[in-house]
């Protein structure tokens, strides 16, 4: 019996360094410093809260059909794969989920091209060159008009490795708040101003100037987005291991918004501005005049060629419309509501040549310009990115 006593030490010990998590020295969030690993051997399974408890007031349209695959190819524990899992299916029936946990680049795109979502739960370490590989392809469905949606994470140098918004470093907290900067954004749609969670919260120091920071914990990100070509790279950092209102509120909120986002895209197709899945075949590649048109600098027709630059603005920028012949033209701005901001140009005939627009300066976030000329209506993403 006694032999077996240094075995025994030796088994907690590692247990016990295991779920010890990197900390800053600098940071003031009073976290405890076990993970989820450790606490769950002392918890108890009722801190599981059931569905019917949630009271949340999620607006999804039950003919919402959404194809989101799940990007498991390395995650911390199955359990956050398989809750996030639950948590969309649920409240989101008519959704088609896919897995996908290992597999060539053009594996990946191959799934991809079907996807109107990408989801990655507790995204953990894996090998280098695989995240490389995965974070150039979830980059090109990015700028075609996907959403790849990071949870949190205690392994900030994975989502580093993927290079989707710039960081430097990630924190982990379980005692302050996640307070909502931003309450009227449509992701805190249900959600109170300051959430307290059982779950821990990852906020990140970001410095990646194109992230809009709409929630944080103690002044750092910790739920926002970054607009990527006419799609978007979403964070929200929480580790979604126990059934907890607000953080399932703000993933279901999240693409419930993101389905409307491509609905509005799907209308304006007829422009040229719709999601082309050949792009991410093996072997496709962007013609020019699309590379182009995905980055927002501008689309040109036998009469009329405009343009937006710069594109994410911090202060000052330009709609450049040019005519070969007298056209009708109206400009406006909405918000991400559809709220409108400036009406830049009322209806009128303009006449040939370069017509230039400043655009207003507002507060930071994402816009959009409705541009009708001559019976055909374009619309374009515009970034406001805050001032340094």
């Amino acid at each position: 019996m006694f032999r077996s006593l240094p075995i025994l030490a030796l088994t907690f010990g590692l247990l016990c360094l295991s779920a010890f998590r990197p900390g800053h020295p600098y940071f003031d969030i009073n976290a405890p410093v076990c993970n989820t690993t450790f606490e769950r051997l002392l918890q108890r399974s009722d801190r599981t809260l059931p569905y019917d408890d949630y009271g949340m007031k999620i607006a999804v349209d039950s003919a919402t059909r959404m194809n989101i695959m799940m990007l498991d190819y390395s995650t911390y524990g199955n359990a956050y794969n398989e809750k996030v899992r639950r948590i969309i299916s649920h409240y989101m029936p008519n959704t088609t989920i896919t897995d996908f946990t290992e597999g060539t680049t053009d594996d990946l795109l191959r799934v991809l091209s079907g996807c109107d979502a990408v989801v990655v739960a507790y995204p953990s370490a894996s090998s280098a060159a695989s995240i490389k590989a995965y974070s150039k392809a979830l980059n090109q469905y990015a700028l075609q008009g996907g959403t790849v949606l990071f949870t949190g994470t205690h392994e900030f140098e994975v989502l580093q490795q993927f290079g989707l918004f710039e960081l430097d470093f990630g924190y982990f907290s379980k005692e302050r708040p996640i307070h909502s900067a931003h309450l009227e954004h449509p992701i805190f749609n249900g959600v109170t101003a300051d959430v307290h969670l059982d779950n821990f919260a990852y906020p990140l120091d970001i410095s990646d100037p194109a992230f809009v920071t709409l929630a944080d914990v103690g002044g750092y990100p910790v739920v926002g987005y970054k607009p990527l070509g006419i799609g978007k790279i979403i964070y929200i950092g929480v580790e979604y291991y126990f059934d907890e209102a607000p953080s399932s509120q703000m993933l279901i909120n999240a693409l419930a918004l993101f389905s409307k986002d491509r609905s509005h895209e799907q209308e304006v197709s007829a422009s040229g501005t719709g999601f082309n899945s050949d792009f991410f075949k093996p072997g496709g590649s962007l013609k020019r005049s699309e590379e182009m048109l995905y980055t927002g600098s501008g689309v040109k027709m036998e009469q009329i060629e405009l343009k937006v630059y710069p594109n994410p603005y911090v202060s000052k920028a330009n709609l450049d419309i040019e005519l070969t012949k007298p056209t009708p033209v109206m400009v406006e701005m909405t918000d991400e509501l559809g709220r409108l901001v400036s009406m830049i140009l009322p209806k009128k005939t303009v006449g040939p040549g370069l017509c230039r627009f400043d655009l207003p300066n507002v507060a930071p976030g994402i816009y959009f310009l409705k541009i009708q000329l001559d019976g055909k209506t374009f619309v374009r993403k515009i970034v406001k990115a805050a001032s340094n």
